[in-house]
């Protein structure tokens, strides 16, 4: 592979390729151009570019990173499910990221990194004498959608199952009990959306609470609109919506993003009911899995036992700055974090 297969390229000037590669290797939607121009409209601070692998003109792997103050970082937050290389093979993802750290950054934060892929950002950085931090910042819980939905039910609680039954039976008597899945980005049914999800219970974290998050989910749901791979699903009494999904469905997995309920409905558990239908027809939509994404709440965690750790693979260059960067790192934030901690319960 010859210096010349190599680039890193604006990201308009490659949007066609890269959304070809993600399609070619089946990649995650969150590694889509219309994802990470999204987010780097909302929350990004820097340039974005893309590190680009061709062979005979062909894009073979694609990398898009932040670039500030001689660092690169994933373009990527908390709003942020998964993100790693886009590669057709193992030699494709070994070049671009002997590319990356070529560039020699002073340091690189790499966050949301599937578990299985840090080895390889690892490999890369020991060879370019970097020392690396690579620790577990979030565990997003899934269900394998493996077998029928009863089948599923049977490893339900049985405690579990028969609240969920008792809770619909008792909605039934305010009127129809239907679910509706939208694929459009209409503006009704995102206003409608998000007065369910700026419910009570998500105080201090809606999205309405948020001007850059807003208008990254808005954008989001437009792209994803368009791709048709947007989901937004509401549980209905008659044509009252009492709860809704945010979500993003692909032929394999269903993505939940955002979730809400009428905080009037409570005591029917509007969230678990439609929670139920949802997974329901993750099973009989044929996808591979429901993910849950975010972290590894109690709520989620009544659903399923099983979860994807995401990780922050963090790489410090072979000099003054980069050492002392990953003094900080290793040592210094763990102990003041340590400190707060045994403040607090005292």
């Amino acid at each position: 592979m010859t210096a010349a297969d190599i680039a890193v390229v604006t990201p308009d000037s490659v949007v066609a390729d890269w959304a070809g590669l993600v399609e070619r290797v089946g990649g995650s939607p969150f590694l889509e151009p219309g994802w990470v121009l999204s987010w780097h409209r909302a929350f990004g601070r820097g340039p974005l570019v893309v590190l680009t692998v061709r062979r005979d003109g062909r894009l073979v792997a694609a990398l898009p990173v932040v670039w500030r103050f001689g660092a690169a970082h994933a373009p990527a937050n908390w709003h942020t499910p998964e993100y790693g290389v886009l590669a057709e093979d193992p030699a494709a993802a070994t070049a671009l990221l002997a590319a990356m750290f070529g560039r020699r950054p002073r340091s690189i934060s790499l966050r949301f990194v599937d578990a299985s892929a840090t080895a390889a950002v690892e490999a890369a950085a020991a060879r370019h004498g970097y020392r690396v931090l690579s620790r577990v910042i979030e565990r997003s819980p899934y269900i394998p959608v493996r077998t029928s939905f009863a089948d599923y039910q049977e490893q339900v609680p049985a405690k579990q199952r028969h609240d969920l039954a008792r809770r619909r039976r008792r909605l039934e008597e305010q009127g129809e009990v239907r679910l509706e899945i939208r694929t459009d980005v209409s503006p009704e049914a995102l206003a409608e959306f998000v007065r369910l999800e700026e419910s009570g219970w998500k105080a201090g974290d809606a999205v309405a609470e948020d001007t850059r998050a807003r208008r990254f989910y808005t954008d989001v749901a437009a792209w994803a609109a368009q791709r048709g791979l947007l989901r937004i699903a509401f549980l209905r009494v008659g044509e009252q919506a009492i709860a809704a999904d945010l979500a993003i469905e692909t032929e394999r997995r269903h993505y939940l993003l955002k979730t809400g309920y009428d905080p009037d409905y409570r005591r029917y558990g509007p969230g678990k009911l439609l929670r139920r239908e949802m997974v329901e027809h993750a099973f009989t939509a044929g996808l591979d899995s429901y993910e849950f994404l975010g972290t590894d709440e109690p709520w989620k965690l009544e659903w399923t036992g099983h979860v994807r750790d995401r990780m922050a693979v963090q790489a410090f260059a072979p000099s003054l700055t980069g050492r002392f960067e990953h003094a900080v790192q290793a040592y210094v934030r763990p102990l003041a974090k340590a400190v707060v901690t045994a403040s607090r319960r005292r």
